[in-house]
C-alpha cells in the first residue's frame, strides 16, 4: 500500500475537488482586488496598446497615398518616402 502512485489512492480525487472548491472560493471572494489588479497592469501598457494602433492607421494611410497620390513616382523608396511624409 505505502508503493502505490497518489492517483491510486481513494481519497485522492476528493482531495484534488476540494483544493478546486477552496480555490474557486478564494478567487470569488477576491475578485475585487483580481480586478484592480489587472486593471492596474493594462494601465501601464495603455499607451503600447494606442500607439499599435495609430501605427496601423497611419500605415494603411500610407499605403493608400502610396497607390494613389504617389503613384507616378517612379521608385519605390521615394514614393514611401512620400506617403510617410504626407
Amino acid at each position: 500500500m505505502f508503493w502505490k502512485k497518489w492517483s491510486d489512492r481513494p481519497w485522492y480525487s476528493l482531495t484534488i475537488a476540494g483544493c478546486i472548491i477552496v480555490l474557486v472560493l478564494a478567487v470569488l471572494l477576491n475578485l475585487g482586488s483580481i480586478f484592480h489588479v489587472i486593471r492596474v497592469i493594462l494601465g501601464y501598457f495603455k499607451p503600447v496598446f494606442i500607439a499599435i494602433v495609430m501605427a496601423y492607421v497611419v500605415n494603411q494611410l500610407s499605403v493608400l497615398y502610396q497607390k494613389t497620390v504617389f503613384r507616378k513616382v517612379k521608385k519605390y523608396k521615394y514614393r514611401n518616402i512620400c506617403g510617410i511624409a504626407l
